[in-house]
């Protein structure tokens, strides 16, 4: 595989691929990787390992709470 795809999809010695045969030809993609946002009727819903290493809900607060704040005229 080209030096130059290796570095964009962060492939290394031994790093696992997966084919797929195409009408059109194949397809290469890291083994195990798929979309992790997917489109579910309008909304793009994340599918895959919680990266974020952050409590969702107290940020959800401090942010609405946030701009409620900045929308209250003085």
């Amino acid at each position: 595989m080209p030096k130059a795809l290796r570095e964009q999809f962060h492939l290394t010695p031994g790093s696992e691929i997966d084919i797929e045969s195409t009408a059109d030809g194949v397809i290469i993609r890291p083994a195990g990787h798929s979309a992790a946002l997917v489109d579910r009727a309008g909304v793009l819903v994340h599918h895959g390992p919680n990266t974020a290493r952050i409590d969702i809900a107290a940020f959800v607060r401090q942010e609405r709470d946030s701009r409620s704040r900045r929308q209250v005229p003085s």
